[in-house]
């Protein structure tokens, strides 16, 4: 949904991070990169169904993260804020992303 990215970047701005955003080439200064996927479904109302964000440094993955309503059937738990479905996914994949003291590691998203 086009909220969605918006959303990514938010988070990980308030987590610390100087976010730039790019479609095909990495900022040559983006030392970690994030990609990710997301899927939505309706089912009474649009939910997020599938979110897998890979973070990478240099070319390397550092780490993956997963929502997967797929099967959520008549789990009312698949409704609800997107934001707070991602929020804990990014918090525990960048936990261990060096985040500078006056200026935050530049990080790429794509998506």
């Amino acid at each position: 949904m086009e909220g969605l990215h918006p959303e990514i970047l938010q988070q990980l701005t308030t987590l610390g991070f100087k976010v730039e955003t790019f479609d095909t080439t990495r900022p040559k200064e983006a030392t970690y990169w994030m990609t990710y996927t997301a899927n939505w479904n309706w089912d009474m109302a649009i939910y997020l169904t599938y979110f897998q964000a890979t973070l990478l440094e240099d070319g390397k993955v550092l780490g993956r993260a997963e929502y997967d309503a797929r099967k959520g059937g008549a789990n009312m738990g698949k409704f609800g804020k997107t934001a707070e479905k991602i929020r804990p996914l990014l918090m525990d994949l960048f936990q261990n992303v060096k985040r500078g003291t006056v200026e935050a590691t530049s990080m790429g998203t794509s998506g």
